[in-house]
């Protein structure tokens, strides 16, 4: 519990303040319906502009103190309530956040990973490399929190107080290294205000979150914000194959290592070898890294894993990791859940379950997998998101149409959208006439049809939802998990395969 009057010292831009400030505040809240008596609610919009209409509900559940910023629903005095006015509400509460936490991102190296695709992977692998290492490191990403095992939070990146309850969480348990995803909606929205990175990972970036960015420049220009305010004593590692990795290291204050295929990059990729159980490849090193080669062999498979795993080595290297027990730690790496995630079939069937939402996720995937097929068939079972950037939705469809041999279309979280529109839509791209396609809305029965109808030889890729255990129809989220119904299906047969066998002895 913090005092009124201490709080406002840590605001930054207050306009005004109306009613008594020798109060205490029990905690920060921005949802009225967590809120208790003797509490601090901020109004801020989420990804939409409601939050002023739930400050009576917050004030009637027992807050005593309101932050805002919208001069036109400040009180001319108040009545049993504090109200300050400030600039801008998410600063603000941000500000308010760091100070009741005690500044825990004071005592830890925070590294923070962005891009379109591939933080989850990369952020996983630069936590084992700082761990293997010696040094404790977290991590708080898509999957959740991570110290030494996993509690889900609902967001890539949560929002400032639950983040900064996080990292104190993880000061307070001898935490000294945290690996954070960042995303575009944490930069818009001021998630991560006010902390300090040691280094940054830009991984790449391809059309998504039009819903919420509108453009692509947006898009952009949120991501590039993460690395022009690093300082100068930090590193900005970032993908210069990608069209826009100049951009974002252009106006960074931070030590720049490039990574890539390209001549002129600090870690150059070369020869590479793809494998169904793994990856090997050769990172020359520019003077900026004290020069020389490593010989890369990894677990993890995929030219995406290896773009993924070079850049946390760059992170890594910065970071003052010995070379050579890099390249131990690299072979010891371990699948991320639901990335590539490879489940393999009693029939001899091979599944791969991946997050894989984006245009240029699902073609690197389908890509990745053809290399692996054979002679058999690859087959995608595959949706869009509701209520989210439609533009990508034919765009998806005609990847799938041109890379896989077989289309299962079905429904990922149509949220409030109805999945057979959704459909429709993702059918306006599929452009190659030879490719068998179907259109399956409820998911479930997707998978288990697209599996009832492979050979031994093919590839089955569930693409859209990786980790997730559920799925969002409507308002309300039901547990569902690819890989437990591609578990439960394979069990279901193989079962039933046993009961034949003994009926006909």
């Amino acid at each position: 519990m913090k005092s009124l009057q201490s709080i406002l010292t840590v605001l930054t831009e207050v306009i005004a303040i109306r009613g008594n400030v020798e109060r205490n505040v029990r905690a920060l809240r921005y949802d009225s319906r967590s809120v208790e008596k003797g509490d601090l609610y901020v109004a801020v919009n989420g990804l939409d502009d409601r939050a002023l209409g739930f400050v009576p509900d917050a004030v009637a559940a027992g807050a005593e103190t309101i932050l805002l910023d919208d001069p036109e629903h400040m009180p001319q005095s108040g009545e049993g309530v504090t109200w300050v006015l400030v600039r801008d509400a998410r600063k603000g509460m941000a500000e308010v956040a760091a100070f009741l936490f005690d500044y825990p991102m004071h005592d830890l190296q925070l590294y923070g990973i962005t891009g379109t695709n591939g933080k989850t992977t990369t952020a996983h692998v630069l936590k084992s490399l700082l761990k293997g290492s010696g040094e404790s490191t977290g991590m708080i990403g898509t999957l959740g929190m991570t110290i030494d095992s996993t509690v889900p939070t609902g967001y890539t990146t949560p929002e400032s107080p639950e983040l900064m309850r996080m990292l104190a969480e993880m000061r307070n348990a001898g935490v000294k290294n945290v690996v954070m995803e960042v995303s575009s909606h944490a930069m818009t929205l001021k998630r991560v205000d006010g902390l300090r990175f040691a280094g940054g990972i830009f991984t790449n970036i391809t059309q998504d979150h039009l819903d919420f960015h509108t453009t692509f420049e947006d898009y952009l220009n949120a991501k590039k914000r993460f690395f022009d305010r690093l300082d100068r004593h930090a590193h900005a590692v970032v993908n210069i194959d990608d069209l826009h990795g100049t951009t974002m290291a252009r106006d960074s204050n931070a030590t720049i290592i490039r990574y890539g295929y390209r001549s002129d990059a600090d870690l150059r990729i070369s020869n590479t070898t793809l494998a169904p159980n793994g990856s090997a490849w050769v990172v020359t090193l520019s003077d900026l890294l004290g020069g020389g080669e490593i010989n890369l062999r990894t677990p993890l498979t995929g030219s995406f894993n290896v773009m993924n795993v070079t850049a946390a080595c760059g992170l890594a290297i910065a970071a003052g990791i010995d070379r050579s027990r890099l390249v131990d730690l690299v072979s010891q790496l371990t699948p991320v859940p639901g990335r590539m995630e490879t489940l393999r079939l009693h029939n001899g069937v091979a599944v791969v379950v991946d997050y894989a939402h984006t245009p240029d996720a699902l073609e690197s995937l389908l890509k990745t997998t053809r290399q692996f097929v054979g002679e058999g068939q690859l087959i995608v079972v595959f949706g869009c998101g509701g209520d989210r950037d439609r533009g990508k939705r034919p765009i998806m469809g005609e990847i799938a149409s041109r890379l896989a041999d077989r289309i299962y279309i079905t429904s990922d979280n149509p949220r409030s959208e109805d999945p057979d529109k959704i459909i429709d839509e993702i059918l306006e791209g599929v452009s190659r006439p030879t490719t068998d396609v179907h259109r399956i809305a409820d998911r479930r029965k997707a998978i288990e049809l697209a599996l009832q109808e492979a050979q031994a030889d093919d590839i089955v890729v569930v693409a859209g939802k990786g980790h997730e255990t559920y799925q969002i129809i409507g308002s309300d989220r039901h547990d569902f998990d690819d890989r437990e119904v591609v578990r439960h299906w394979d069990r279901e047969k193989e079962n039933l395969r046993e009961q034949n066998q003994h009926s006909t002895r």
